[in-house]
């Protein structure tokens, strides 16, 4: 979780495996930049929340259908992501 009023920057990261029942990433306060990463499970990939001040989503790969929840007011732009094809893989 990010919480604290900062910069975060995800570039080229790997999520292989998280809580079934929880996101990848739950970015919850401050700015955050996810981008040319890839997501490996078919789960919850992110969710923006709470006192987030802007987001950038882009260039990501996602197995599974794209699972992104924005529960924030933060400015946020995404592109260029992509995500499986309904049954491309086991969901």
């Amino acid at each position: 979780e990010l919480g604290g009023p900062g910069f975060v920057c995800f570039q080229q990261c790997n999520f292989c495996d998280w809580s079934k029942d929880d996101y990848a990433i739950r970015a919850t306060n401050g700015d955050v930049i996810i981008s040319d990463s890839r997501f490996g499970a078919s789960k919850p990939h992110i969710r923006l929340e709470g006192k987030l001040r802007s987001a950038i989503i882009k260039g990501n790969r996602f197995r599974g259908p794209l699972r992104i929840e924005n529960t924030s007011e933060a400015q946020v732009e995404m592109g260029m992501n992509i995500a499986d094809k309904p049954g491309d893989v086991d969901q």
